[in-house]
């Protein structure tokens, strides 16, 4: 690092760390506030912050992060102002010095790494001196981040980029009405892109390592010549979804009008404009040319990692020698190949893009706040192992296929979404509020709910899912007890392994009134007074997507409750009729036996329970 002290931190556009879990506090992180500047004079401005050592909930990476961060942008010819660990009024001293650099720049960039939280759908960063107490205490002691884009937006730079890498849990979310999970979308000024390390509402990884997975990632797509921030942008993203296991989604806000780089193929640039560019050649190299034309209309065209235009395109004063042409366009494969051009040749350069079979869509959202993500069609083993620990006789293992995809509804139904349909709640633990699972509804009731929502949501068709279904998206592609791995029982309600996915009676002590009593349960993970249900969202979803699958409350499925066949089976729908339906995944006041994927009990159609909802598939033929 080639960083040297200054009085004053700093901002660099771009807002990378803002929610995280106090996952480190017995780590006993102790680090001195630290403000420097480095490589004055440049045209291309940054901020860089992180805070780790918070008192009550220290952080491990998000010094490390910013350190690399700034050190990978002062070697591309970035004045960087670095500051860590900074009380709020540090963090308004970095963001002003800032402001007055980004005035004589042509490109700024802000990095920001530590605790920070949405209130009201605007995100805060937390400084080292935040000792808040109470939601409304938040924005007098947190600092507003959108001060940073005014910044940006006074400055009037024709490049801004703000980096946001959420990769933390709020450390607020489950007592506080109006403060959500993840971060809140932000209006990104003329000129100015937004980066998120993950989509909006959402938690990304803080890592294993000494950086998160997103700042890792894009430090190291920073450094590669000819990568256009587009594209740097979409590497990212396949590097964050890959190292994730398909958890974490990139996410952009805004639009720069000009192609940026942050290393050219020759070196750094600034800034390349939309126009095509002519590759210089000394006066003394023989040259050619090549047009490039492409099968479909509004290809881009790419030459050695630089973007020229759209196909079909003419390049001239081209240098003999090889060259790599790289054709792209959204919802098409990548045609690239290198092509040797000789003195005065004047080439023809064909590609051929293949579309990309997008098929249904990933996600989509319902008018009543309902999120659905696609499930694949496939085959798995339905039911557990003899030697699963918790496990019961009736979860006899079976292989099940499933012909057909379906859409499954991210968390269980709300409070609040139940009564946008059907006017009322008949919940018990109505204090825990609109965003807690439904419960008091019997099979019955969820019956009358979906037909009514089906009339008001003309165009989809909802419906429990059957066992099988449930079960597999439960799953998400693993064979092992719960969806993160084995399960080992310490006790009646101790295992530490669903503490991280699933709320149940090891650890779902409330404070609200109308909590059930738990004081006489034995062997709870934690000691709890009082017992319910949380507000849905959030424990860690299953690589699928999709929250409190195991806990909060029981789900109701559509088969009738029957014993398990004993071959193979295709697309089971359970027996013709019964006595009692499939209930599946356990809940607020269940034992850790209860709360795994192959767990099955059943319920009459017509009984309720305080803890006992449930959520909704429907076909892929849905309408947004």
């Amino acid at each position: 690092m080639k960083i040297s002290k200054v009085l004053f931190p700093a901002v660099i556009v771009i807002i990378i760390a803002l929610i995280v879990q106090p996952i480190f506090a017995d780590r006993g992180i102790e680090r001195k506030s630290r403000l420097t500047v480095s490589g004055t004079g440049s045209k291309r401005v940054a901020l860089v912050v992180g805070n780790g050592a918070y008192r009550n909930s220290p952080l491990k990476n998000p010094v490390n992060d910013a350190e690399s961060v700034a050190e990978t942008l002062e070697d591309l010819n970035f004045e960087v102002i670095l500051a860590t660990d900074q009380n709020k009024d540090g963090l308004y001293k970095a963001v002003r010095q800032f402001g007055t650099h980004l005035r004589k720049a042509e490109v700024g960039l802000f990095f920001y790494a530590g605790h920070g939280i949405q209130c009201k759908g605007i995100n805060y960063l937390l400084p080292m001196d935040a000792d808040i107490q109470d939601e409304d205490e938040i924005e007098y002691l947190a600092f507003d981040a959108n001060q940073v884009l005014s910044k940006m937006e006074s400055a009037g730079n024709s490049v801004n980029i703000m980096i946001l890498d959420a990769c933390r849990n709020n450390p607020y979310s489950r007592s506080w009405r109006s403060v959500k999970t993840g971060l809140a979308p932000m209006r990104a000024p003329e000129g100015t892109k937004i980066i998120y390390a993950t989509r909006p509402g959402k938690v990304a990884a803080d890592g294993k390592n000494n950086n998160s997975p997103f700042t890792q990632s894009l430090i190291r797509e920073m450094k590669k010549p000819g990568l256009e921030l587009e594209h740097l942008i979409k590497k990212v993203a396949i590097s964050v979804r890959n190292a994730t296991n398909k958890k974490q989604s990139v996410w952009q806000e805004g639009v720069i009008l000009n192609d940026f780089y942050f290393a050219s193929s020759s070196g750094t640039v600034i800034y390349q404009p939309q126009t095509p560019v002519v590759q210089a050649v000394k006066p003394e190299m023989e040259y050619g040319e090549v047009t490039v034309r492409a099968n479909v209309t509004g290809a881009q065209v790419w030459l050695d990692g630089n973007k020229m235009g759209n196909a079909p395109l003419r390049i001239s004063k081209l240098a003999a020698r090889s060259h790599n042409i790289r054709v792209t366009k959204d919802g098409y494969e990548d045609y690239t190949k290198d092509l040797e051009i000789k003195p005065g040749e004047k080439a023809k350069f064909r590609a051929y893009l293949k579309k990309i079979d997008q098929g249904p869509a990933r996600s989509f959202t319902n008018n009543f706040e309902m999120k659905f993500v696609y499930i694949e069609p496939g085959t798995f083993m339905m039911g557990s192992p003899e030697d699963e620990p918790g496990r019961y006789d009736w979860e006899k293992l079976h292989k099940v296929t499933l012909t057909s995809g379906y859409y499954m509804q991210t968390t269980e139904i709300t409070q609040g979404q139940w009564k946008a349909v059907m006017g009322s709640n008949p919940s018990h633990f109505k204090n825990c509020g609109d965003d807690c699972p439904v419960e008091m509804v019997s099979w019955d009731d969820v019956q009358k709910f979906i037909k009514k929502l089906n009339r008001m949501d003309s165009g989809n068709k909802y419906r429990l899912p059957t066992e099988a279904e449930w079960e597999y998206a439960c799953r998400a592609g693993t064979s092992t007890a719960v969806y993160t791995g084995s399960l080992k029982i310490l006790g009646d309600r101790n295992a530490p392994a669903l503490d991280e996915i699933a709320w149940y009676g090891g650890n779902s002590g409330v404070n609200y009134k109308g909590g059930y009593d738990s004081s006489g349960w034995g062997e709870k993970q934690y000691s709890s007074e009082k017992s319910g249900i949380h507000p849905v969202g959030l424990k860690e979803p299953n690589a699928w997507g999709l929250y409190d699958m195991i806990g909060n409350v029981w789900e109701w499925c559509s088969d009738w409750y029957g014993d398990y066949p004993i071959s193979a089976v295709i697309d089971p729908q359970g027996l013709s009729e019964g006595q009692a339906r499939g209930v599946r995944g356990g809940g607020w006041r269940g034992t850790a036996a209860y709360c795994r994927s192959a767990n099955r009990i059943n319920y009459s159609p017509g009984g309720r329970s305080s803890n006992l909802g449930f959520r909704l598939v429907l076909s892929p033929q849905v309408s947004n």
